[in-house]
């Protein structure tokens, strides 16, 4: 909140506040797979007097609608920031079929089953740490800075945490049921995250920011992608087979500060874009160098034959031409082998 002179100090401008944050609270909440939104029920309103640029800061409950905005102490201090990177691998998602129940609902709906495909494996994986099963209210970072020296804190802060989930793979019960398919949607392609979180995080934090990255980018990419589309290409009973590209992730660093943004590219869009856009949000400018537009690389376009055509794409090695006068060349070397041989019967019985 800014404005001149103590907003927070009068009671009507404290109920504004507390309305905002319990409007901010319930807007998202309504996708929390798209939205994030801390697990805290205590939220923080922070005032700037624009006069004397002075700072004060205020709690509450958004449980509690009745109570008061309490006075908080606070403090800027220098923060470490610890990374996490992990990969998403979409080939491991089992094909969503098409079945006559399925056949007349909308491309929406179809996308909306494969991203609760997606958050119920993500939610139920198991989350290793840099190859290593952790107890859950353990500290992320165990390093005791009283007794490192200066190069083994300058390379703990430049450690990247590196996370594996493991999805389990339960059938659960068999469904007899035979039902005729006309179609199926699969995802290909790995999904990458990067999440920063605090110095003293434990690893639950850690585990579970890194599954609500993996879902929120999902879930953010097949909305963009939805909201793309046309009417034209939603609905084109011609093709049978129709590959989407959802658009893929970069990531924008913030100067002095090893923390970065995420943004998303369609296909044919560069870095300048995404800097446009972190510009029109919170104002800093970037170098476009600085730009890691290569996060998750370039799909493929082997893969994109093979989906479309379901056989390997041909290779310049095995092609072979056939033209006539390959056949003529071929004809004229077996006559010419024929009149050899017989020359050599010849001289072996009759000249002899």
């Amino acid at each position: 909140v800014t404005g001149p002179g103590d907003v927070l100090s009068n009671s009507a401008s404290q109920s504004k506040v507390t309305s905002l944050l319990q409007g901010l609270t319930k807007a998202l909440e309504k996708n929390p797979n798209l939205l994030g939104n801390s697990p805290s029920t205590e939220k923080l309103a922070l005032h700037l007097v624009s006069g004397t640029n002075k700072v004060t800061c205020m709690s509450y409950d958004v449980t509690k609608t009745t109570s008061p905005l309490r006075a908080t102490d606070f403090k800027f201090t220098n923060l470490k920031w610890l990374q996490l990177d992990s990969q998403y691998d979409c080939d491991l998602l089992p094909p969503l079929l098409i079945t006559d129940q399925l056949a007349n609902n909308p491309l929406r709906k179809h996308l909306q089953n494969i991203l609760e495909m997606v958050i119920r494996g993500v939610q139920e994986s198991l989350c290793v740490i840099d190859g290593e099963v952790r107890q859950d209210d353990e500290a992320l970072d165990k390093t005791d800075s009283s007794k490192c020296s200066k190069a083994d804190k300058k390379a703990q802060e430049s450690k990247i945490y590196q996370v594996n989930l493991y999805i389990p793979n339960e059938l659960g019960d068999i469904d007899e049921t035979v039902s005729s398919v006309l179609g199926e949607m699969k995802c290909t392609g790995v999904l990458a995250s990067r999440v920063f979180v605090h110095q003293k995080a434990t690893v639950a934090e850690a585990s579970q920011a890194v599954k609500e990255d993996i879902i929120r980018s999902f879930a953010a990419r097949l909305e963009m992608h939805w909201d793309s589309l046309v009417e034209e290409e939603i609905g084109s009973p011609e093709e049978t087979i129709v590959v989407h590209e959802p658009p893929r992730r970069v990531l924008i660093p913030l100067p002095y500060s090893k923390v970065a943004l995420s943004d998303y590219l369609f296909p044919g869009e560069g870095p300048s874009e995404a800097l446009v856009s972190i510009l029109d949000l919170i104002g800093v400018k970037v170098s476009e160098s600085a730009v890691y537009k290569d996060f998750e690389g370039q799909p493929d376009q082997c893969d994109l034959y093979n989906l479309t055509t379901n056989v390997d794409p041909p290779k310049n090695e095995d092609i072979s031409v056939s033209t006539p006068s390959h056949s003529l060349f071929l004809l004229s070397g077996i006559a010419i082998a024929f009149v050899i041989l017989l020359v050599s019967l010849f001289i072996q019985f009759y000249i002899k």
